[in-house]
């Protein structure tokens, strides 16, 4: 969280709002943190009723989760690629 700043990468952010093992609140303040200064893309989500682990096991919303991820890095490649031209 400290060493955040302008030229901190792209940040997807995928956290259980009921994991036991890090606490919620610590990605909602690095997001938050990272909203702040950094010049690249930041986004969240917060699943509802997961836990720490949860794309342990195939599951509907690992599916989902592996598809929102793609997207993200799929946006972040096009965004790269386009700027380097």
């Amino acid at each position: 969280m400290h060493r955040a700043g302008a030229d901190a990468p792209p940040f997807l952010v995928v956290h259980g709002d009921t994991d036991t093992v890090a606490g919620v609140g610590q990605s909602r303040r690095l997001v938050a943190r990272l909203r702040a200064v950094s010049r690249e893309p930041v986004c969240y989500a917060e699943l509802p009723h997961a836990q720490h682990g949860f794309d342990g096991l195939p599951t509907a919303r690992t599916a989902y989760t592996v598809r929102a991820v793609h997207r993200f890095l799929t946006a972040v490649h096009t965004r790269a690629t386009a700027t380097a031209r």
